[in-house]
């Protein structure tokens, strides 16, 4: 498989990252919780297709923004096998909705138009530029959270955490995929304008060591050792020096690294003298150059 990595937007790093170090008050919490949720529902997602696919000759696509006939869609992943594209629109809700064949509704018996409208957008897009590009086009919305019910007895329409293997048991293994169609698909792809960056002020972010898996607060147990207050994972002192060094440059785009600033983003837990070792290693001479750009 050939897979082109997905990343967090700039919104959702942030809050994943300073969600315990600052107090988002002054921002939509809420919204940027569901933006996190969302991110992590797919990465779930991209990790069980790519154990499923791994070996497989086909590519897979992730976090797709298109503008087609005027209109801008959003895609979170394409599978293509052979000559057959496969639409996954990843979600985590966190409550149960029920779907009649067609449409989806909350369990009150509204309808969900957010996610009807999206659907329906995507299949009349998506077929305005491929139908006759490929043999067939298969849309699955994708439900990862496991607590969730969706009620139905058109399960076959959708994928949750309970049919999902068995949907990717029917398609059979690939020997090749439509590299014409996925080049389109890559070179279609426009810039999200819509997530605009946030501005955290530096000075009132609480310093300290955090967990690189979890972002909660480190303890110090030894020089050179640190463990998470939550997760309980332990790391090494260069480790967490390593994970800031590529954290700072996105969550702080205009504050000049230096090591007098690590030394007080640590909030004195590293030494300076430890902080320049790590600084002057040739492999992290230049550590605040990461993007958010995928493969191409």
């Amino acid at each position: 498989m050939r897979y082109i990595e997905r990343f967090p937007s700039q919104q959702v790093y942030c809050f994943m990252h300073l969600k315990q170090r600052y107090n988002f008050d002054t921002f939509n919490v809420r919204d940027l919780e569901k933006k996190a949720l969302g991110y992590i529902g797919e990465v779930m997602a991209d990790d069980l297709i790519h154990d499923h696919f791994g070996q497989d000759a086909c590519i897979y696509l992730t976090d797709l923004n298109y503008i087609i006939n005027y209109t801008q869609i959003q895609i979170d992943s394409i599978l293509i096998i052979e000559n057959s594209m496969y639409i996954f629109e990843v979600k985590y809700y966190n409550f149960d909705l029920t779907f009649d064949g067609e449409l989806y509704y909350y369990v009150n018996g509204e309808q969900f138009h957010a996610l009807n409208n999206q659907l329906d957008k995507i299949r009349r897009l998506m077929y305005t530029v491929f139908e006759y590009k490929v043999d067939k086009i298969v849309i699955k919305p994708f439900f990862v959270n496991k607590n969730q019910t969706i009620y139905s007895k058109h399960r076959e329409q959708f994928l949750t955490m309970e049919n999902y293997k068995a949907f990717f048991n029917s398609i059979k293994k690939s020997t090749f995929y439509n590299e014409a169609v996925a080049a389109e698909l890559i070179n279609m792809r426009k810039p999200n304008e819509f997530d605009k960056p946030l501005e955290i002020p530096y000075h009132e972010v609480e310093k300290g060591a955090y967990c690189p898996s979890c972002y909660h607060k480190l303890i110090k147990h030894t020089t050179r050792k640190f463990q998470c207050t939550h997760c309980d994972a332990t790391f090494s002192s260069r480790e967490i020096i390593e994970a800031s060094f590529k954290d700072l440059p996105i969550l702080f785009p205009n504050v000049v690294i230096t090591t007098a600033l690590l030394y007080d983003w640590f909030g004195g837990l590293m030494s300076e003298r430890n902080l320049r070792r790590y600084w002057d290693k040739q492999e992290i001479k230049h550590p605040f150059q990461l993007s958010f750009k995928r493969e191409q």
